[in-house]
């Protein structure tokens, strides 16, 4: 606010854009759009070989049972919109610096075996207003490890009917109808609605005869009034709290580059604002007149409009005052917005801008986006190893404990389609790998390094054999979009090249044998032949001889 009211007070949008291009670039790295970003490691019960008397692992039990957990747990990821909701911590991130979101068991309503809708519950992220979470200022908390140690204090708004019917039945919950009604301030208006204090941590009751040490417990506040305590049935808070950047351990809050920058967004914004009054002043300048010209006097000053005539009496009726020159706020501006991209690294290029990339090669586009997305994949790997994977184990641990059945699309190929799974089914001991983008510039510069190293190996006669092809061509074919690529290859009809080729010298060696019993067959009828005209010739030489004998005699 200013004085004059003439003044501009606007807030340039380079820090906004800049959230946008980064929560972006964020979104699509972690998550590949054509493939799954997780992998799924089950244990599973060995077999015995019989042939080798060893116990070895069915590699087609495994593909199936990781897929299938895989695809159990994808589809609670879309049933209760898991992306969407890590959206929101990502921008908390960029935009705070931290956030803090919860592992819940909740239930919520989905399309329930294609035909209707029913409730179910499986685990959910549930996000929180960093401004609403007070983390551990303790430094003996470093926050690195894949699961927070320290105490959290989250701060979230309920109406009362909701909060009752979360506790109905289960253990640990009290003092409901004790409840004060009050007004409570959300953000910035008041809400009827319950505020919710909510204690992950450790708890120490002080008494006169010994305290009471209650560690890993969970206590929650209903407008002050105490209506749950209980025991986290995990050795780990179910907590997810990571950010951009820690600069002192000593404290427990994370900086982003919007964070860090804001002050010169703040320069930016009074610099535009400064240029923007120049203009107005230069586009209509300030007018002196001659306060002794009773005509000017009389019209309250000579009005600005083309074709206007004024008599003076007085010689200089009125003339233009000189302003300032709006140049110099203009190159402070841009220079304020040139900071603001470098320290981000968030340019008209990242933003998607086509006028950006007209005068550069394409080598230099792709290293220029490579470089500006080098921290962003930095701050991925930070949410992979204390967030993703995390919470994977958490959505992993609460399905074991509360999951009674659950009907998925089994995107796993060469499995069927439709899986309803129990309790039972689950496997018990898994591990989970991360593995987005697996690149700095994506999907599509992996998909190109793929086909040129299979390229390159089916080409060479010395790796061409060892090339697994109906797989290949199913990743293909998954890059390519295709959700279900068995349905493209003649799988049943393909066999192990050995066997294909021993099959193939077997039936050479077959129509060898052949053509030499061939031979041979003919070679013993001409034999046979020449056995029937010899003998027949013989036979006739002895009847001639026995009939010049009886002539004889």
């Amino acid at each position: 606010k200013t004085d004059p009211t003439w003044h501009h007070t606007i807030e340039v949008g380079e820090l906004t854009r800049s959230l946008e291009v980064l929560k972006a670039d964020v979104r699509r790295i972690a998550f590949p759009t054509n493939r799954s970003w997780f992998e799924a490691h089950s244990e599973i019960p060995t077999v015995l070989n019989e042939e080798t008397g060893q116990k070895v692992i069915d590699q087609a039990k495994q593909k199936q049972v990781d897929g299938g957990l895989r695809s159990l747990m994808v589809q609670q990821h879309q049933d209760f919109g898991f992306k969407a909701r890590f959206d929101l911590c990502i921008n908390e991130a960029l935009a705070h610096g931290s956030f803090v979101a919860e592992a819940l068991w909740d239930s919520a309503a989905k399309v329930y075996d294609g035909s209707g809708l029913e409730f179910f519950s499986a685990p959910t992220l549930q996000p929180h207003s960093m401004w609403n979470c007070f983390p551990d200022p303790s430094p003996s908390v470093i926050g690195t490890d894949m699961f927070y140690r320290g105490s959290m204090v989250i701060v979230s708004y309920k109406p009362l009917y909701l909060l009752k019917d979360e506790a109905s039945g289960k253990e640990g919950w009290m003092n409901l109808g004790k409840i004060k009604k009050r007004q409570n301030k959300n953000k910035d208006g008041d809400t009827e609605d319950i505020e919710i204090v909510t204690y992950y941590g450790d708890c120490e009751i002080k008494r006169q005869d010994g305290n009471i040490y209650l560690p890993n417990s969970k206590v929650i506040l209903a407008n002050d009034t105490i209506v749950y305590y209980g025991p986290i049935e995990t050795p780990y808070p179910p907590l997810l709290f990571t950010g951009y950047e820690r600069l002192d351990i000593r404290d427990p809050y994370y900086v982003s580059p919007i964070t860090k920058l804001s002050p010169m967004q703040k320069f930016t914004s009074i610099c535009i604002n400064q240029f923007m009054n120049a203009v107005a002043l230069q586009v209509e300048p300030p007018i002196q007149y001659n306060g002794n010209d009773q005509n000017l006097v009389a019209m309250g000053g000579p009005k600005i409009a083309p074709g206007m005539l004024y008599p003076s009496k007085t010689g200089t009726a009125w003339g233009v005052l000189q302003t300032g020159d709006p140049r110099w706020a203009l190159e402070a501006a841009q220079m304020g917005m040139m900071q603001v991209q470098m320290g981000t690294g968030v340019d008209a290029q990242r933003a998607g801008s086509a006028d950006a990339t007209n005068d550069k090669t394409a080598t230099e586009i792709r290293r220029t986006s490579q470089a500006g997305q080098i921290r962003t994949v930095d701050f991925v790997d930070k949410l992979e190893n204390q967030a993703l994977r995390p919470f994977l184990y958490m959505q992993h641990d609460l399905n074991l404990k509360n999951l009674q059945n659950y009907s998925f699309y089994n995107s796993e190929m060469d499995s069927p389609d439709f899986i309803r799974v129990t309790n039972d089914d689950i496997p018990k001991h898994v591990h989970f790998e991360i593995v987005g983008s697996k690149g700095v510039l994506g999907e599509e510069e992996r998909s190109a390094k793929m086909t040129q190293v299979t390229a390159f190996a089916s080409q060479n006669p010395l790796f061409a054999p060892l090339l697994n092809a109906p797989a290949i061509l199913k990743e293909a074919y998954q890059d390519a979009g295709a959700k279900n690529p068995e349905r493209f290859l003649k799988l049943e009809e393909q066999e192990d090249p050995q066997i294909a080729q021993l099959k193939q010298e077997m039936e050479q060696l077959h129509q060898e044998a052949q053509e030499a019993v061939q031979t041979l067959q003919q070679q013993l009828q001409e034999a046979k032949s020449q056995f029937e005209i010899k003998a027949a010739e013989s036979q006739k030489k002895m009847e001639i001889e026995e009939f010049k004998a009886m002539r004889a005699m």
